[in-house]
């Protein structure tokens, strides 16, 4: 019964290290920054970069979600297995992504739905 206590004890003041470490301008500067890539994201939707638009905004969205990821979920501070799991599941969905985008882009016209490839109805007339 004691051991258990002192084991609840030490992780609470792990936690408490953990709370002193992650200070108001740490979240402050990730708010900053999450709000700048949303306004980035914004302002370059309105603006014609061809194919790249979509790998620009995809790269825009992984940045942020590793800030959120880092600082608000506390991987920053983390050790251990839970980084090694999220970092292989991050892998995993980058290869899911681009394999759906590349399969996308290689169809047959007639295959691709509703109109057509992206550049091809920005060209009818």
């Amino acid at each position: 019964m004691a051991s258990a206590k002192a084991t609840s004890e030490g992780l609470a003041v792990h936690e408490e290290e953990r709370i002193k470490r992650a200070s108001l301008g740490r979240y402050l500067g990730t708010w900053i920054a999450l709000t700048a890539l949303t306004f980035t994201t914004f302002g370059l939707s309105h603006v014609h970069l061809g194919p790249f638009s979509v790998a620009l905004a995809l790269a825009i969205a992984v940045v942020k979600s590793l800030l959120v990821v880092l600082f608000f979920m506390h991987m920053w501070d983390e050790r251990g297995t839970i980084p090694l799991a999220l970092g292989v599941s991050f892998v995993f969905i980058t290869i899911l992504i681009s394999l759906t985008m590349t399969d996308v882009h290689t169809r047959f016209a007639p295959s691709v739905p509703q109109g057509g490839r992206p550049a091809e109805r920005s060209q009818a007339p």
